[in-house]
């Protein structure tokens, strides 16, 4: 089967404005439709399509058409979608250490507290009260009461996967919780 893409790639790879903006006309509208389906905002769509659109007009250079345009295209649209959530659900690395801090974890690089202050203790149960049930109870079984995943899982009957994703839902809540404290 031949790509219908491919006389316009030529023609871009050879300098052709014309040749782009046709391509480009071409495809927008189903990229958008695409990237919207997958992110929660027009506005977000919006900035994806674009990053996306970016990324395939620097790559032409390199298009060698092993595949067709519109299969690579919508690969970098794919990409841009996974970078897009990836950059959303970054969980920034002081909150992490904070809420470990809060439950009595002692940072890696310090010496244990035997005995954590009564203000540590307050803030702690502060947090984990403001949490939701299912929440604080796999932060009390993976921080306060040192279970493993599987431990946690069977305990609360979960599966393993489950206790990871609620546990790094817990730690973000926890965070913004502790910073609103």
């Amino acid at each position: 089967m031949t790509d219908p893409d491919a006389a316009l790639v030529t023609a871009v790879q050879e300098g052709d404005a014309t040749a782009l903006s046709v391509l480009y006309r071409r495809h927008v509208d189903l990229v958008f439709r695409y990237i919207r389906k997958r992110v929660p905002t027009t506005e977000v769509a919006e900035d994806v399509t674009s990053e996306t659109f970016l990324a395939i007009i620097t790559g032409l250079r390199t298009f060698r058409g092993f595949s067709r345009f519109r299969t690579w295209m919508f690969g970098i649209a794919r990409r841009r979608v996974v970078e897009y959530w990836r950059r959303h659900y970054e969980v920034p690395e002081y909150a992490i250490d904070l809420v470990l801090e809060l439950v009595g974890v002692p940072p890696a690089d310090s010496e244990p507290d035997p005995e954590p202050s009564m203000q540590s203790n307050i803030d702690c149960a502060r947090v984990l009260a403001e949490l939701p049930e299912r929440d604080r109870r796999v932060l009390e079984c993976r921080f306060l009461e040192r279970k493993s995943v599987h431990e946690t899982a069977q305990e609360l009957s979960l599966s393993e996967g489950n206790v990871k994703v609620i546990q790094h839902r817990a730690i973000r809540r926890a965070a913004d919780i502790a910073q609103r404290l």
